[in-house]
């Protein structure tokens, strides 16, 4: 194995490849490219390494994934590894995606679909248009501001928390996404249909497609693209520079396909699903994994980055205030809860009773610890729909990391 290290600001860069032992059913450790830094004060960087190889590389589980850690206001440690496909030179491509990603690696800046993480960042535009006085209250009806919209009773907390009622499937005949291509009526149709609700507002909290809502309300509100007003009012103050709702905005040459081994046959086949070019806010967000960090660390600093308050304290507070009964703080899930909820397990046993964040379906997940001053996010191209036994790998690769501090 050869190393080349070198210390900087009590960070140690280690640019390597990587074999790991063991692992026979993952690449071969030459087309394994692995690159991480870690602060050996503060964590083992090689044993979470090899931890994570083991059960995510190694158990085919992905060809690759990427890890940060933020512990108090500082990155510790940071990696990516594995392939891009288990197999080489496999690519996807029909009549609205092409795969252009033509790297055999993961690589520091590859780009992923946050899937349903994507409304982790939804949520957290509303309210930074809160602090701005765009938005008066999150108790505000809907309608004071899509005046369309038919439900005079359903809020900008229901959406938020996935209690409108709203059946979303029966308000619409229109297909919501084909191909990946977002119709833009569907959403209009959602906003006059006078079809019966599934439950009474506010009566419970069933996940759902309330976050396009959300998306909408973005747009309509700051009279500018969701992208533009996130990135002027949050991320560019965050460092995030390839984090993107508009797909055309997204350098595609490293976006990631999702990635899935047939159980069956043992064949790799890459596709679409929910590598979508329209956000829907439920869905839709692309980012890479120095943006989650860097998103990870300012929300863990009480809203601050670098100098810049970009959430005031009480907001951030706000966001993860946990709701009286139901599985989610108001803008996450939340690993206090009373119900059972499998996006629940995303949260390790080490984790604090209020840790927040939330999980997607392509093996990505971000969770903010404040009990425990330590936030983390992942991000793979693993192609399995979500269930409770991917959000417990995650979970997995989570709690080692509690055990790796030193």
């Amino acid at each position: 194995m050869k190393r080349e290290s070198l210390i900087a600001g009590g960070l140690m860069l280690l640019p390597l490849l990587f074999p790991v032992t063991g692992c026979g059913t993952g690449p071969e450790p030459d087309d394994v490219l692995e690159t991480f830094f870690f602060d050996p004060e503060i964590i083992d960087g090689d044993a979470l390494t090899a931890f994570a190889y083991e059960v995510i590389i190694g158990a085919k589980k992905a060809p690759g994934y990427t890890l940060a850690v933020i512990k108090d206001d500082k990155l510790i440690y940071k990696n990516y590894a594995g392939t891009v496909s288990f197999t080489p030179g496999l690519l996807y491509t029909n009549s609205f995606f092409v795969n252009n990603n033509t790297s055999e690696h993961y690589a520091e800046d590859s780009t992923f679909p946050l899937a349903s993480s994507t409304k982790f960042f939804v949520a957290a535009v509303i309210f930074k248009m809160v602090e701005d006085g765009l938005i008066v209250s999150i108790n505000d009806p809907v309608k004071n501001y899509i005046s369309e919209m038919h439900y005079g009773d359903i809020t900008i907390f229901h959406c938020l928390t996935h209690s409108t009622g709203i059946n979303f499937a029966a308000a619409t005949n229109k297909q919501d996404i084909a191909g990946g291509k977002l119709n833009p009526e569907w959403l209009q149709d959602v906003y006059t249909s006078q079809a019966a609700k599934l439950y009474t507002t506010g009566n419970e909290s069933r996940y759902s497609a309330s976050y396009a809502i959300l998306l909408d309300l973005i747009s309509r509100i700051s009279g500018e693209t969701a992208d533009a007003y996130a990135y002027e009012n949050i991320f560019k103050h965050c460092g995030m520079e390839d984090t993107f709702f508009d797909w055309t905005k997204v350098d595609q040459s490293r976006v990631l396909m999702k990635s899935q081994i047939n159980a069956t046959t043992g064949t790799e086949g890459l596709f679409l699903n929910s590598t979508r070019a329209d956000s829907t806010g439920n869905a839709g967000l692309f980012s890479t994994i120095d943006d989650m960090a860097n998103f990870a660390r300012m929300m863990l600093n009480d809203g601050m980055f670098e100098g810049t308050q970009v959430f005031e304290k009480e907001t951030i507070d706000k966001l993860a205030e946990p709701v009286p009964n139901w599985s989610r703080a108001i803008g996450a899930f939340q690993k206090t809860t009373v119900q059972p909820n499998i996006r629940r397990n995303l949260f390790p046993a080490s984790a604090g009773p209020l840790a927040f964040g939330h999980p997607g379906s392509n093996g990505d997940g971000i969770v903010i610890d404040r009990q425990n001053n330590l936030a983390y996010a992942i991000m793979m191209n693993e192609g399995t729909n979500a269930t409770a036994s991917e959000y417990l790998l995650l979970a997995n690769v989570f709690e080692k990391i509690y055990g790796l501090l030193k």
